[in-house]
């Protein structure tokens, strides 16, 4: 399950919390519709709702139990988050968890337009590291021998060890750029803070 599947289910559960649904009726519905979730995550909440146990200790065992960290995982500790922020302070569990969904969305947009916009400099990394061995083949197909030449006089030698250390520079260096640029994932924004109070999420 990626990132976007769990922005989808998560904004269907606040829709069912907004049309009057209890916590417990919510998720399980959830779990009628959609399944058990990422790692049984939905089933762990709605078991934990259903009997009146807080539901972000259940959120944060599946997403322990599933073991692969991904962005579907790091959505799901963001729900667990947010429903305990709801669970302590009485907050409108569905306004939060909609405004959450949208924030999940957007960052999953944005790590997609990243990763397209990456995809050229990485190609183009592979490709500088297949010419050297590309121009030795095309060398031998028309005749030369320049392996011989790299390996058997002393400026091959010296060619082929700056070429490879040129080539070996290229690599890092593109691949720095590509890190860098690389944005880290940042917290997710729900919005302006919300009304606190005491009582049970809606």
């Amino acid at each position: 399950m990626r990132a976007e599947d769990v922005a989808q289910d998560v904004s269907r559960l606040a829709v069912l919390l907004r049309a009057g649904l209890a916590p417990g009726g919510a998720w399980a519905h959830l779990v009628e519709a959609t399944g058990p979730g990422p790692g049984g995550a939905w089933s762990a909440a709605a078991g934990a709702a259903a009997t009146g146990e807080p539901v972000a200790p259940a959120l944060r065992d599946a997403v322990e139990r599933r073991g692969r960290p991904d962005d579907a995982q790091e959505a799901l500790q963001a729900v667990a988050a947010a429903w305990e922020v709801c669970e302590r302070t009485g907050a409108p569990t569905a306004q939060l968890l909609s405004r959450l969904a949208g924030a999940l969305r957007e960052e999953a947009d944005a790590r997609d337009a990243r990763e397209a916009a990456l995809a050229a400099p990485r190609a183009t990394a592979r490709v500088l590291l297949a010419l050297p061995v590309l121009g030795l083949l095309l060398g031998h197909a028309v005749g030369a021998d320049p392996l011989l030449v790299l390996v058997g006089t002393a400026p091959g030698r010296l060619a082929g060890l700056v070429g490879a250390l040129l080539a070996l520079a290229g690599w890092l260096w593109t691949r720095r750029l590509v890190r860098v640029a690389t944005v880290p994932r940042a917290a997710v924004d729900v919005g302006p803070a919300l009304p606190t109070g005491r009582g049970a999420p809606r």
